[in-house]
């Protein structure tokens, strides 16, 4: 029975809690393909990027979620992380600088 892409989520989070963020960026990469797991994804791997210390992926990761799925759940979580972590106003369509 394939199980995608609940399992792939499930790895990805595995790798994320061994440290292994690129190998979990690449699982979430994966998932993107299902359209309606995309949102999730993208906005995981804003999380995953940020766990990895690299912050100016996790800022683009989170606007691209913003940007891409904007009547979504997680732009809305998106769209408050960047606001309470990084002190960033983002619309819901993208940045306001575009």
């Amino acid at each position: 029975m394939d199980r995608f892409p609940s399992d792939y989520f499930a790895i990805a989070k595995c790798h994320r809690r061994l440290g292994e963020q690129k190998d979990a960026v690449i699982l979430y990469q994966q998932i993107k393909i299902a359209e309606k797991s995309a949102a999730e994804a993208t906005l995981q791997i804003g999380f995953t990027y940020e766990e990895a210390k690299e912050k100016e992926k996790a800022i683009r990761t989170f606007q691209l979620t913003c940007k891409r799925y904007p009547k979504s759940r997680q732009a809305s979580i998106a769209h408050s992380h960047l606001q309470n972590k990084y002190n960033i106003n983002v619309t819901l369509g993208g940045t306001e600088e575009e």
